[in-house]
């Protein structure tokens, strides 16, 4: 009886070998699979540091924009009117740094 058990899970162990070289998860695309979960993991990672970079750096670069214009009223020790309204505009950088960033680290990472 133990023989006939033994025999049933070689043929399992066999069929189960057969069906996934067949459904394209054996050793060859191992290495496909996980360079695409690469290029993917990429691409979302490098779209969300994108999307923090710029959501962090605008306001920065906005308000440095403020400071070195000739005959401004803007100052370094009124803050609060330096910052004022310095997300306006932010649309375009994110829609050209989003897709820039996730294509450039999904392409790095493979």
């Amino acid at each position: 009886r133990k023989h006939g058990k033994r025999q049933l899970n070689l043929e399992q162990e066999q069929y189960a070998g057969q069906s996934s070289m067949l459904l394209g998860k054996g050793k060859g695309s191992d290495a496909a699979t996980n360079t695409l979960m690469e290029s993917f993991s990429g691409f979302v990672a490098g779209g969300t540091i994108s999307t923090v970079k710029t959501i962090v750096k605008y306001p920065l670069d906005t308000a440095t924009v403020r400071l070195q214009m000739p005959n401004s009223s803007y100052k370094i020790t009124k803050l609060l009117e330096l910052f004022d309204g310095s997300y306006r505009g932010i649309s375009l950088p994110l829609l050209s740094n989003i897709p820039g960033g996730a294509i450039f680290f999904a392409v790095k990472d493979a």
